[in-house]
């Protein structure tokens, strides 16, 4: 009865992978461990000179004398390369006493597992299990799949992996699913064009809310694979809290520096709020694209009060916005109101 294999991806970590044997099949896996991010001791009474030409240059240890069960000591897995058969068995014995997974290259439903035929495009990386085929077999498919996908998949792979990482703070869970989906629909050639275009920057004030601004923006412009980075700003509304804007005495207090980093073309575009927009636009400045709007309507926060009609008559009422002022005076012109910024 044929046993089913559970393909797995394994970290490398601190720890070596052991091989016992010193002849071509030992090389073939210690050249698969060393690509994995493995560090290789290889144990044998006799090792082949391409095995000694590979440790001149990668982090392989050769130890050329019989195998011991004390080889097995430390390592996060165990080869059987031998191809004698009492000695692979004794390696496979001595592994599973140590809790050390072991594969038997002779033998392979021996160990507790097999090494697959992989394939490495860019980050991506492609694994065949052929059930016992061939190796030269499973070698043959996986070319052919490099030359039919090759490096454009690679690229593509990249800009999703990119842009996953950017939006992991950004999105919520569900959002970052339908996204993902939609970025791995659109074409290869799309995808793998976007690994190579640069990051745009944007420029955003610093405030929570401003950066939360700017990355739903980030956000839907990654829709078309192309990746945001932000740039904080400082502008001087954010520099005085404590006057009213109309006292800074200067025009734009939120605008300015955001239309500075885009003159100096330390930003590509940049994100803030249509409410503190001048009226006119500064020459060379436009309004490129508007999402769309939520619910824009204020909120009223106390903690004695149910209501603003609740309030009684000359309670004190805080906001910075003119705007404000005026439509809450008409509702309430019996109150007083306080410069309140923030």
């Amino acid at each position: 009865m044929s046993r089913t294999l559970l393909p797995i991806a394994l970290r490398a970590g601190e720890r070596h992978a052991l091989i016992v044997g010193g002849g071509s099949v030992a090389l073939r896996k210690a050249r698969a461990l060393l690509a994995g991010g493995f560090e290789v001791l290889v144990v044998a009474p006799e090792i082949d000179a391409a095995l000694r030409a590979l440790a001149q240059s990668d982090p392989v240890t050769l130890r050329e004398r019989p195998y011991a069960p004390s080889d097995v000591e430390g390592a996060a897995l165990a080869i059987a390369a031998t191809g004698d058969d009492g000695v692979d068995e004794r390696v496979v014995s001595d592994a599973r006493a140590a809790a050390v997974p072991v594969c038997d290259a002779t033998a392979p439903e021996r160990g507790d597992f097999t090494m697959l035929a992989t394939l490495r495009l860019g980050d991506m990386t492609l694994a065949l299990e052929s059930g016992g085929t061939s190796p030269s077999f499973s070698r043959r498919v996986l070319d052919e799949i490099a030359v039919r996908f090759g490096e454009p998949y690679a690229r593509a792979a990249r800009t999703l992996a990119r842009i996953r990482k950017e939006i992991r703070t950004t999105l919520s869970r569900e959002e970052r699913i339908a996204l993902m989906r939609r970025l791995s629909a659109l074409p290869i050639d799309e995808l793998a064009a976007s690994a190579e275009r640069r990051r745009l920057l944007c420029a955003t004030r610093a405030s929570a809310l401003a950066t939360t601004q700017a990355r739903t923006i980030a956000a839907l412009v990654a829709q078309r694979g192309i990746s945001t980075e932000l740039l904080d700003v400082t502008t001087a509304g954010d520099r005085d809290q404590r006057r009213a804007l109309h006292e800074l005495g200067e025009v734009n207090v939120f605008v300015k520096e955001l239309e500075l980093a885009l003159r100096e073309r330390r930003a590509d575009y940049a994100v803030h709020s249509c409410k503190d927009l001048p009226s006119e636009l500064a020459e060379g400045m436009r309004i490129a694209a508007i999402s769309a709007r939520v619910d824009a309507r204020d909120a009223f926060c106390s903690e004695r009060y149910e209501s603003f009609a609740s309030l009684p008559a000359g309670a004190k009422v805080g906001t910075s916005s003119p705007r404000r002022r005026v439509q809450l005076q008409m509702l309430r012109s019996d109150v007083r109101y306080e410069n309140l910024r923030g």
